[in-house]
């Protein structure tokens, strides 16, 4: 099919987000066999911190524009808070000057877990961020695997586009592709109740038994002192467990599930996970783990970058973005990547 797009694209990246948004404009190209390019974007700071920013394009007069950034980036020394200030920046300035459309293509979408009111005068910051990305012009954004759906709900106007990219048909090509062997002898594990649905559409794919996990966690990050399995014993004893969840952020609960899973029987495990965040002592946890052979492996996505370990397998998701983008440009269905 020929193609064409409603309007010329532009790609824009910023500092924490470059290296992504090279891979995904090559991909981009391969799409729609055109030579397309990074734009042109000078991005500073001055002495005393302020960001000074200078876009270099010609025009970006009715052009859809879309500007990639890793909002959490641990390979680079620019904080989070300093990524998102430069997102909104260069947002506020591609609107002004009457771009057509403007998405945000953010990997992984901080503040995300931010989604309710778990105690006393807390914010929602999950709905705060999104009327900034708003108010500073935004169209829309791309993301991958949000921590909750409801978060769509956000959405400030009816016109502002949230398409989020899910992973689990990735993982399961993978699965297939490289660790078929294990299948006759796995089981799908979610990691807490509120995973089950996710774990569920695995295990489903799959052809698979599921085991829930239960804990008590006394508070955020750290590990869980009380773990229980809902499941059968069968489906532990000598099995390979099977894991999927949106992050694995201090590796806390996984830990525990499975220290504790390993004195029940269960042989090794292969966890999924879209957003390696790994802070605090989750590198410390997770090669305990792998030394003691009961992690086989952490696969993860490239939403945020990370370091290689003995432990850690990488998927690449920028030519998923690609695509999204493609459809998107086109007026084709996004949500036919994943289902």
């Amino acid at each position: 099919m020929e193609y064409k797009e409603r309007a010329p694209v532009l790609f824009l990246a910023c500092r924490s987000g470059k290296d992504f948004a090279e891979k995904m404009v090559i991909e981009y190209s391969k799409l729609t066999a055109l030579n397309t390019k990074l734009g042109k974007m000078h991005v500073e700071n001055f002495s005393d911190g302020e960001i000074h920013i200078i876009i270099d394009e010609e025009t970006v007069r009715g052009k859809d524009v879309y500007i990639i950034q890793n909002l959490y980036n641990p390979l680079t020394n620019i904080n989070l808070h300093e990524n998102l200030f430069e997102l909104l920046s260069v947002t506020r300035a591609i609107k002004s000057y009457q771009a057509h459309c403007v998405t945000l293509v953010i990997p992984y979408l901080t503040y995300s877990r931010q989604d309710y009111v778990a105690e006393k005068k807390q914010p929602i910051n999950a709905k705060m961020i999104m009327d900034m990305f708003h108010s500073s012009g935004a169209d829309g954004i791309l993301t991958m695997h949000i921590h909750s759906k409801q978060q769509q709900g956000f959405v400030p106007s009816v016109t502002f586009a949230y398409d989020n990219l899910m992973p689990t048909k990735l993982f399961v090509n993978h699965i297939n592709k490289n660790y078929a062997e294990i299948l006759s002898n796995s089981t799908v594990f979610s990691l807490d109740v509120g995973g089950i649905r996710l774990a569920r559409e695995l295990k489903d794919k799959l052809n698979l038994r599921l085991v829930v996990s239960d804990k008590k966690r006394p508070k955020a990050e750290a590990i869980s002192d009380e773990v229980y399995f809902v499941g059968e014993e069968e489906d532990i004893i000598g099995k390979i467990g099977i894991g999927i969840d949106d992050m694995v952020s201090s590796a806390g609960t996984l830990y525990a599930i499975l220290k504790k899973a390993k004195s029940k029987g269960l042989n090794e495990f292969i966890m999924f996970s879209t957003h390696p965040l790994l802070v605090g002592k989750a590198i410390e946890r997770l090669q305990e783990l792998y030394n003691e052979g009961i992690l086989k492996k952490l696969i993860v996505t490239n939403t945020i970058p990370q370091k290689e370990y003995p432990f850690l397998e990488v998927i690449e998701v920028n030519k998923d973005f690609a695509e999204a983008i493609y459809r998107k440009n086109t007026n084709r269905s996004v949500s036919m990547l994943y289902s």
